[in-house]
């Protein structure tokens, strides 16, 4: 584990017991009044385990040259993707695909793209 990781999760759990001993003193453990369940609700009010919040994600925001660049040349790849499984090679990840493209263009190249995505938003 990370120096950093384990010092996040430290921080996390000092954190939470530092409020259970605020909102539980002088309860008993195990008891009515401070149980299992009465800790998830308090601490995860949702009462889901694992439940992610979807982040909401503004249409207003154009989308990065590499975002875009994946976008337009979709097709493309795909055909790319097909050709190599048709010439005996094992069909790669989508998405690693695609970035083993986008690193193989230049600076310039990928600057051109950011450049298209923010116009394509205006349009």
């Amino acid at each position: 584990m990370s120096q950093q990781l384990y010092n996040n999760l430290y921080n996390l759990t000092e954190g939470v017991l530092q409020q259970v001993l605020e909102l539980y003193d002088g309860k008993v453990v195990g008891s009515e009044e401070m149980t299992l369940e009465l800790l998830m609700e308090t601490f995860l009010p949702d009462g889901k385990k694992g439940k992610k919040k979807k982040k909401k994600v503004s249409k207003d925001r154009p989308l990065s040259g590499y975002q875009y660049y994946q976008q337009v040349n979709k097709a493309q790849f795909n055909s790319e993707m097909e050709e190599l499984v048709s010439k005996g090679e094992e069909k790669p990840k989508y998405v690693a695909y695609v970035a083993s493209k986008w690193k193989e263009l230049s600076d310039e190249e990928k600057s051109e793209w950011s450049v298209k995505a923010k116009e394509s938003v205006s349009k």
